[in-house]
């Protein structure tokens, strides 16, 4: 039984043996065929499954594998570059599109920067103080030449303003003025005011009254209606001109602006505006 045990051990510590001689001739096999590549960087072997392209660079001979890595080496130490460091031909074409943004940027600028004191002095020539309304033309001259002793010219300028509305009653037209006359001596009789239209769109007709207020429009409508005739009414704005004394900006500056008001002293109604010339 005791040499039974023993024989045991025995056969035992001869696999372990044979099993660490085995192991030791494969690790000693394959760092023979890695090596090492001029770099002094050793080979690592592969812990996993070893694939077709591996094997064949296994079978290669050293030189070819050492080959091999070095052009693997090199080619990632150039992509290594390549993405470190742009080119220096990439590097001058951004420094020219910078330059050539920033040269057209500094032109537009310096245009702007021209044109706008052009802008602002067509601007400024442009302006005029208007003096107004002077309806009385005897009172603008008498201004004009006032304006004159001190070399300044004005000149007389009228723009269309509205008077206001107005609203006329009138009775229709008839066919020919003999009808109309006929109409115009029976409203004589009864008193009413009213007038023959003899030319325009109501040509033939009667005019019964031109009002500046509607209440004293509608007044008369349903007055004339009362007495049994059918008046009708129309409204329109009525336009009258409006006139003032035009004076240049830089004429007037230049003598002071404190000429007007002293000649406007006692004219109150008359109002300074500035304003373009035309």
């Amino acid at each position: 039984m005791r040499w039974m045990v023993l024989s045991l051990v025995l056969i035992n510590v001869m696999i372990l043996a044979w099993r660490y001689i085995d192991q030791r001739h494969v690790v000693e096999s394959g760092s023979a065929l890695g090596g090492s590549d001029h770099h002094g960087v050793a080979a690592a072997p592969s812990s996993g499954a070893i694939d077709g392209s591996a094997q064949a660079a296994i079978s290669a001979p050293s030189s070819d594998l050492e080959a091999q890595t070095i052009t693997l080496l090199e080619e990632l130490e150039s992509d290594r570059v390549a993405l470190r460091t742009p080119s220096s031909s990439s590097v001058a074409s951004e420094h020219v599109s910078v330059v050539q943004d920033e040269s057209e940027l500094l032109n537009d600028t310096q245009a702007a920067l021209m044109r706008e004191p052009s802008a602002l002095a067509d601007e400024v020539e442009d302006l005029c103080y208007w003096v107004g309304p002077i309806p009385n033309k005897e009172d603008r001259d008498e201004l004009r030449a006032r304006l004159l002793e001190f070399k300044i010219a004005a000149q007389e300028k009228a723009v269309d303003v509205s008077g206001g509305w107005r609203y006329w009653v009138y009775l229709a037209p008839k066919e020919t003025r003999a009808e109309a006359a006929s109409q115009l001596a029976v409203l004589k009789k009864m008193g009413v005011d009213s007038y023959l239209i003899l030319k325009g769109e109501r040509k033939h007709g009667v005019s019964l009254g031109l009002f500046s207020r509607k209440v004293l429009a509608d007044a008369k409508m349903a007055k004339m209606q009362k007495k049994g005739w059918q008046p009708k009414m129309d409204s329109f704005e009525r336009m009258v001109k409006q006139w003032s004394l035009v004076i240049k900006k830089d004429d007037l500056d230049r003598v002071g602006d404190g000429v007007l008001p002293i000649l406007l002293k006692n004219k109150t109604e008359m109002k300074i505006n500035e304003n373009k010339c035309k």
